[in-house]
């Protein structure tokens, strides 16, 4: 199409200075280049072409400009304007060729301080105005005519010597910018006329520094410093500190380096500890660091680009987080693209996302403007992973195989001790990658490595997973495994093993549960037998005792001649004689019986005690007497200990009360006088 490509990725030795002697070059399908030269071997992949390279040159001599690059700002589609360290003043630079066009100068002479001023951060306020920080005060653009002057504002106080860095406005174009040496926060007003400076909080609380400011949806300002961060109402005028629970404690940190808000959470960037999400609404953490996936803990900026994604510059290049949950997208290096890995530069970084919605990342006489949807594409279908070799019990197994080919690998119950070497086959990657792995089955957790081994012992028999990938999120490669169990592994023996098992420990549970029936058995009879011969004696000394006391009776009424009483109390006494003859023949009888044995009891008692007592049977309605079965001669005792031991003594005539209740399936008697009791 007689159109030249350009390769600005191919890295320069020494900065600028492109290979030497490039002797060939080889395409690959995915469009990637590799070249050979004296030197080494260079690559050009699909992905680092994303980033485009701007290395600095004066306009009309190309020679390269080593100073640092601070900031950038987007003019228009033609230029960039940008600030630079060591004193020197901003220039205005070619978007197409890098070349400077425009260095601005000081509106008059008069503002040329003693020493040189170090101009810093850009802002572009609602009215078209530019600001510019510098360690001598604060500053502003004229594009009219190319000039630096003093804003005016109205304040109290001279800031014209203060340092100042970070700046940023709200949603109602207040402007805040970051104070050093004293520690403030100067606030300007929407209409740019009038600055309050606050320092007494920085005073009082001992702040070393504020290192970042960020401005969430909800137009809060976060400032984040060391040792520790703390909100600005705007309407109150006051500061308020954050993560001063017991859980959130540890947000205080000297090393705080940046910050960045995300809905309700808040992200902090350290030097040496990685990252911090402050989730304020619940009150805790969630630690991000290179335990868990990223690569680097030197966190020097965060930006968000238009779709939410959290990118954080550190001190080995580019690292991407989604919202919300944080997780690990992917992390982009000088193998990607980049010029630099670190991407620090004293307190931070030169990283910002430039109005168009593009990245913009500044270097030693360069500056990298990409993208990030389209670096967020990079192709992954170039990663491979060959198995070269799989140990088994010390035995060595060659394999010349890329994983996801090779279909499965079957091993016997006795192979268990494995380990896996595997080789990375995406040349485009830095030969010391971080790997994560786990063996489904086995070991459901992710685990981090940066050696091409993988060691697993003592596997049981199953079947397994083996998933191997890169940690910047390049895809994941998987193997299948089957450890064969042996037959006592099988699960029909097992199955036959609890099925015996079960067999043995329910005969044994039968046979006790029947040893214990049987000896419940016995002890009831045992205990029945027992009860009946203590009814038999009791029913022996009652009877020879009863007939005692009749027979004396008789023989009284017949030495006083009272002939019809003693006829009465025989035949009383015949009838009670022939039922205990007959009761006690038996085990049970009916309560019928037992109430007209009783009766017949309680009458020779009245006519041989002269109707000294009276008595009362009482009974359930819902008693059947005749069916009801109860052991002979039961009641008798107790009533004739009732009359003897209670009645007797009494002065006056006495009671006797006989109660016969029903209580669930049991028959209740209860035996009650009015007798003079025992003391």
């Amino acid at each position: 199409n007689k159109h030249f490509s350009f390769f600005q990725d191919i890295p320069y030795k020494y900065l600028n200075y492109p290979m030497a002697n490039c002797r060939g070059y080889f395409k690959t399908k995915n469009s990637s280049y590799w070249f050979g030269a004296n030197d080494g071997l260079y690559v050009s992949t699909k992905n680092s072409r994303n980033f485009k390279h701007y290395f600095l040159k004066n306009k009309n001599v190309e020679r390269p400009i080593f100073f640092f690059i601070e900031d950038l700002m987007e003019l228009n589609s033609e230029l960039y304007l940008i600030t630079l360290s060591s004193g020197r003043l901003p220039v205005i630079i070619d978007k197409s060729s890098g070349k400077i066009l425009h260095r601005l100068s000081f509106s008059n002479s008069t503002l040329n301080p003693d020493s040189p001023i170090n101009f810093k951060l850009l802002l572009k306020d609602d009215k078209e105005r530019i600001w510019i920080t510098s360690d001598h005060g604060l500053y502003q653009i004229n594009l009219r005519n190319y000039k630096i002057e003093i804003p005016k504002i109205k304040i109290n106080e001279d800031i014209s010597r203060l340092n100042f860095y970070h700046i940023i406005k709200d949603l109602n174009n207040n402007i805040f910018i970051s104070a050093h040496n004293p520690t403030g926060l100067l606030m300007i007003n929407a209409e740019g006329d009038s600055a309050t400076l606050y320092k007494k909080y920085f005073k009082d609380n001992k702040i070393l520094n504020i290192t970042d400011l960020n401005i969430n949806k909800k137009g809060e300002l976060f400032l984040f410093s060391e040792p520790f961060s703390f909100k600005f109402d705007i309407n109150s005028k006051r500061f308020r500190r954050i993560g001063k629970g017991e859980k959130t404690n540890v947000l205080n940190h000297e090393w705080i380096r940046c910050g960045i808000t995300d809905k309700d959470n808040v992200l902090f960037g350290y030097e040496g500890i990685g990252m911090i999400v402050f989730q304020e609404n619940q009150d805790s953490i969630i630690k991000i660091s290179k335990d868990n996936n990223i690569q680097s803990n030197r966190i020097y900026e965060f930006e968000k680009d238009d779709n939410g994604n959290i990118w954080a510059a550190t001190g080995l290049g580019l690292i991407v987080l989604r919202p919300d949950t944080y997780q690990f997208v992917m992390s982009l290096n000088q193998k990607d693209g980049l010029i630099e890995n670190n991407l620090g530069m004293y307190w931070g970084s030169a990283f910002k996302k430039l109005l168009s919605g593009d990245m913009f990342i500044g270097g030693h006489g360069f500056f990298t403007i990409f993208n990030p949807d389209s670096v967020l594409q990079k192709d992954i279908h170039v990663f491979k992973l060959k198995l070269e070799s799989l140990t088994i019990n010390g035995k060595v197994k060659h394999f010349d195989k890329i994983i996801d080919k090779k279909e499965r690998i079957i091993l016997n119950h006795n192979e268990n001790d494995l380990l896996f070497e595997f080789a990375n086959l995406d040349f485009n990657k830095k030969s010391n990658q971080k790997y994560k792995y786990r063996l489904i089955g086995y070991d459901d957790k992710w685990h981090l490595t940066t050696q091409n081994q993988l060691t697993f012992n003592k596997i049981p028999p199953g079947k397994y997973k083996l998933e191997l990938g890169l940690v910047d999120g390049s895809g994941i490669k998987s193997l299948s495994i089957d450890v064969i169990p042996s037959w006592w592994q099988t699960w029909w023996f097992k199955l036959l093993l609890v099925i015996f098992l079960l067999g043995i420990v329910y005969f044994f549970i039968s046979k006790r549960i029947e040893y214990i029936k049987d000896k419940e058995k016995l002890k009831s009879k045992y205990e029945r037998k027992m009860l009946e011969t203590e009814m038999k004696m009791l029913q022996s000394q009652m009877n020879s005792h009863f007939l005692f006391n009749t027979l004396n009776s008789i023989k009284n009424y017949i030495i006083k001649n009272e002939t019809r009483e003693a006829a009465n109390y025989l035949t009383t006494f015949s009838g009670l004689i022939r039922n205990i003859l007959n009761n006690s023949s038996q085990k049970f009888i009916s309560l019928q019986s037992e109430l007209e044995a009783l009766e017949q009891y309680l009458n020779l008692e009245l006519l041989r005690f002269d109707n000294k007592f009276k008595y009362e049977i009482l009974i359930d309605d819902t008693i059947d007497v005749a069916t009801v079965k109860v052991p002979p001669l039961l009641l008798q005792p107790f009533v004739e200990n009732a009359i003897w031991h209670g009645l007797l003594h009494k002065d006056k005539k006495g009671k006797i009360t006989i109660e016969i209740k029903k209580e669930k399936n049991q028959i209740k008697y209860i035996i009650t006088d009015n007798g003079i009791g025992r003391k």
